[in-house]
């Protein structure tokens, strides 16, 4: 359990961000050895963080108070962040999520030739020294910057490279940014900026680089860093100040916003499947690892804020319809192409149909869908169906089946031919660009 109120915060952030299937925290590597406070296994990425809560005293010298803060809550954090960055890549078998070092980890980690680590140190304590100096609350960040030279400045770590956030930064990053693939772009370009540009770059506050960021995604365009927008002086890269309020005060900013809260329904969707599978009530899969499981769901998790939000679209949309029939809805994922979406809503159904009758109709309803629509689009790589009750049903049984779609024979493409002939299935369907019927 978190110990103290900011370890408390970033777990949360870090549960809604990369939902509850992939966070984990109290994890050690031997008995009474923590080994971090929170890491994220994500595919081949692995976030590792170190949360430090140090008051800085205001009421010293500010040299002093800065150099105190900067060795109890950076240079602690940088340690402990290089320790478990060795520690994983030597020995990654030995980690446990009890105390006593008794009950391994049991998260599959990615091979040692596969492993991509970020390190990510959170310095809570010196926001309002930040506003008092500089007034931002982000630490200021100097590529030039060695250790604790400049006050309530950071530079690059000489070893592993850490990112350091206080906790006004990290507050901005996890709201800005609060899907696993978004918030991995981030930080994989920011160190990107950081440690391979040949020039020198100062950034005024790490909101303003966020802020880059974000103004760098005009309608459905992908992320990127915006040197367009850092001005240059004397060789130097300057990022901000001005670009956070520039963002806040953004009409498209607020627009997108707006429009994305429909994408947190496949959020919901994922960790009501983690529920399920911790419940022990999914209706396939239960005798199946944590792993195995994963790896299915992490397709959706992998998508973008973005990503979801067209892949909400159409699942709303057939949620929504007359409840006495089933309705079908696919879409190709804009974040991915070749993985498709199909959407398969079923109807209310009598009190008195029992459960395992119910559930056999599902599963062969959403196998004949998943045939067909591989059937139809021999270019998608991977098909992920999901069978789902209607907003208005009673019933809230929910049916997952995954489909590598290289598999193909010539029965297989027998059956899915009858099954759109004779039944109706997706026979209307020529596209795999949201596209709803009734089935």
């Amino acid at each position: 359990m978190p110990v103290n109120e900011s370890e408390e915060r970033l777990l949360n952030f870090t549960k809604k961000t990369f939902l509850s299937m992939w966070s984990h925290s109290n994890i050690f590597y031997k008995k009474g050895k923590e080994f971090c406070d929170v890491m994220v296994v994500f595919g081949n990425d692995v976030i590792i963080m170190s949360d430090k809560l140090i008051n800085y005293n205001i009421e010293i010298d500010e040299k002093i108070a800065w150099n105190r803060w900067y060795k109890s809550a950076i240079e602690s954090s940088i340690k402990q962040l290089n320790g478990a960055y060795n520690h994983i890549n030597s020995y990654p078998d030995n980690l446990y999520t009890d105390a006593q070092a008794t009950e391994p980890f049991s998260m599959e980690l990615p091979h040692s030739d596969e492993i991509c680590i970020h390190l990510i140190a959170i310095a809570n304590g010196c926001s309002d020294a930040c506003y008092r100096k500089y007034g931002r609350y982000g630490l200021n960040i100097d590529t030039a910057c060695t250790g604790k030279d400049t006050l309530l400045t950071i530079g690059i770590p000489t070893r592993k490279f850490v990112h350091i956030f206080n906790d006004s930064s990290l507050d901005k990053i996890f709201t800005c940014l609060d899907t696993t693939r978004d918030f991995i772009d981030y930080i994989q370009a920011r160190e990107n900026l950081l440690t391979t540009s040949d020039n020198h770059i100062k950034i005024y506050g790490e909101e303003e680089l966020l802020a880059a960021w974000m103004l760098s995604q005009p309608g459905n365009a992908p992320f990127h860093m915006p040197y367009e927008l850092f001005r240059t002086a004397d060789d130097i890269y300057h990022i901000g100040p001005g670009l956070w309020e520039q963002y806040n005060s953004d009409e498209n900013q607020r627009i997108r916003q707006e429009t994305r809260q429909n994408s947190y329904t496949i959020d919901n969707l994922i960790d009501h499947i983690h529920t399920e599978y911790e419940n022990q009530s999914l209706i396939i899969g239960q005798d199946e690892s944590i792993n195995y499981h994963e790896r299915a769901f992490r397709l959706l998790a992998s998508e973008s804020r973005l990503g979801r939000q067209l892949i909400s679209i159409p699942l709303i949309e057939v949620a929504q319809e007359d409840p006495g029939f089933f309705w079908a809805n696919i879409v190709e994922s804009n974040d991915f192409p070749g993985l498709l979406y199909l959407w398969l809503i079923y109807p209310e159904i009598p009190e008195d149909v029992s459960d395992d009758i119910v559930l056999n109709i599902l599963f062969s309803q959403l196998s004949k869908y998943l045939l067909v629509a591989q059937s139809k689009f021999r270019d998608m790589k991977i098909i992920f169906g999901a069978c789902l009750p209607n907003i208005q049903s009673s019933r809230k049984d929910r049916l997952f089946i995954v489909n590598d779609a290289s598999h193909w024979n010539e029965e297989m493409q027998k059956l899915a031919i009858e099954y759109e002939k004779n039944e109706d299935i997706l026979a209307n369907i020529t596209s795999t660009k949201n596209f709803s019927i009734r089935a």
